[in-house]
């Protein structure tokens, strides 16, 4: 690329947003995974020993390593295209993220909470505590939420990620990406989705084969998965307790296992909720019918109901249900998995019913992952969340100018992600319609701070004013970046509503074909 090519430069201070739920105070689930993704690709994964005569762990970090990082993290994303002319231009966003060091520790307690990496220098049953001296590892879920965030972001895996997968083993497994509130960033939870993810729960037929997870492996990750397509909870295919025998019951520990290492839960409360969930709906019961709640314990096990089993593939596959329990239950009957999902003529209030069901919208995104198109509905929810945010600016008359930075920010990693020519995650909308985008984009990219570079917008982390700018500018500068915030929301709303109207019409048909939604 020559050096007086151009291009438009936009720095941004991501600011987190936290929610607390069970007096857990995190940062809300995509800037969990996007600062994860960041600093296990800007991080060095070496060869590290924890002793005299310890093996080697290869492609693992300190927690020293980690909270330095942290500390200065940062991501670069640059869109190169040719314009309409025949001229190079480049697009480049920089992504800082702002991380004091008692923010890092929390950070990597919640990275360990969620089961993103492991400790290699601690008792199995403290291996997602986190203490300053310690030596860590990326699991199979870790592993799997880096290569998302480099598939997203358009940021190339590492030799020493790619390395890394090969080694271990890791074929791309299927992580379940549940859906959230995107007010409060808990689990949205419905009872078709329950359903839907107790059939993954229980597997195909019952996985009675040893866990395929090797604790502290020297080959590179903590927890190794050898195969592609996501296992059932352990069960035990005989099992004496209270001197009677049961065939296929599971303990609550593997449970919590298994909700943990399969979905995008990101701490122990959110798997023990689903797995409450399932209890609540009778498609599991405790051996010992005096428990009313999911124990997450070892020494207390769970069997499939009858309702369970017509709702498995156990009852497809022709597994036969243990007759050791009883599992009538009062007051339900067996019925379809997903009552809330009757397919409707109009392509439009199918999706509006798609984007408004958790279970529809699990499949939907998992139905168009495999069509690689998941990049329209990432980008409507993502523009949705900005124009979400300059609505919340017009309420309150812009009286912020930090804010509206932030919102101009944002439009623009969304622009660079998925609409400039180029994007790693392109939308595929009319060329006319790109074109106007483009040139509307970098037409208000010249009203940022001032910079070195043309374009050039630095958020500050606090404060609504620059210092040294009399009243009378600021007051000019702010109504400019307004008139151009108002352009940049026009543009992206334009753009929100034919990639709608694309899914809508094509898409959403394929979708309500397929057997994914069938399933």
């Amino acid at each position: 690329m020559a050096e007086n090519c151009p291009r438009t430069l936009v720095r941004a201070e991501r600011v987190f947003n936290y929610t607390v739920h069970n007096k857990c105070r995190r940062p809300f689930y995509e800037d969990l995974v996007s600062i994860f993704g960041a600093l296990i690709t800007s991080i060095p994964l070496e060869g590290h020993s924890v002793g005299l005569f310890s093996p080697m762990f290869h492609f693992s970090f300190t927690a020293k390593e980690a909270v330095s990082s942290l500390a200065s993290l940062k991501v670069q994303q640059i869109v190169r295209s040719v314009d309409k002319s025949g001229k190079a231009v480049s697009s480049t966003t920089i992504t800082t993220y702002e991380v004091g060091a008692k923010g890092s520790e929390d950070l990597m307690r919640n990275f360990l909470e969620a089961r993103l990496i492991k400790c290699l220098t601690t008792s199995d049953s403290m291996a997602y505590k986190f203490k300053k001296k310690m030596l860590f590892q990326l699991t199979a879920k870790g592993l799997t939420v880096v290569e998302l965030f480099c598939q997203r972001s358009g940021v190339s895996l590492s030799p020493k990620l790619i390395q890394l997968g090969t080694k271990s083993g890791h074929k791309n497994p299927r992580l379940i990406l549940l859906e959230r509130d995107q007010t409060t960033d808990l689990i949205s939870v419905s009872e078709s989705l329950i359903e839907i993810l107790f059939r993954r729960f229980m597997g195909p037929r019952p996985n009675t084969e040893s866990s395929t997870f090797a604790y502290g492996s020297s080959n590179g990750m903590a927890c190794v998965r050898e195969q592609d397509e996501i296992k059932g909870v352990k069960v035990h295919e005989s099992r004496r307790i209270l001197l009677r025998e049961y065939k296929n019951c599971f303990s609550g520990a593997d449970a919590l296992v298994w909700m943990m290492e399969n979905t995008s839960a990101v701490n122990q409360g959110e798997a023990e909720e689903l797995l409450h969930a399932i209890l609540r709906q009778q498609l599991i019961a405790p051996i010992d019918r005096q428990r009313k709640c999911f124990v997450v314990d070892k020494n207390t096990y769970y069997q499939m109901t009858e309702i369970g089993w017509h709702q498995s593939q156990w009852a497809t596959n022709q597994v036969d249900l243990s007759p050791s329990v009883s599992t009538k239950s009062e007051g339900r009957e067996r019925s379809p998995v997903r009552r809330e999902t009757t397919p409707v003529n109009d392509q439009r209030q199918a999706m509006d019913r798609i984007l408004t069901n958790p279970a529809l919208k699990m499949l939907f995104r998992e139905h168009l992952a495999k069509n690689y198109c998941e990049e329209n509905l990432n980008f409507y929810q993502e523009s949705g969340k900005v124009i979400s945010q300059f609505e919340e600016l017009e309420r309150t008359g812009f009286q912020s100018r930090a804010k509206v930075n932030a919102c101009i920010s944002e439009a623009w990693i969304v622009y660079n992600g998925y609409l400039a020519e180029g994007a790693v995650s392109e939308v595929n909308i009319d060329h006319g319609l790109r074109q106007r985008v483009r040139d509307g984009m970098t037409g208000t990219a010249g009203t940022g701070e001032t910079g070195e570079d043309e374009g050039d917008m630095k958020l500050k982390s606090s404060g609504d004013s620059i210092p040294g700018a009399d009243e009378t500018g600021m007051a000019k500068s702010l109504e400019s970046r307004v008139r151009n915030l108002r352009h940049i929301m026009e543009l992206l709303s334009d753009v929100r509503m034919q990639v709608y109207r694309l899914m809508a019409s094509d898409s959403v048909p394929k979708f309500l074909r397929s057997e994914d939604y069938q399933y």
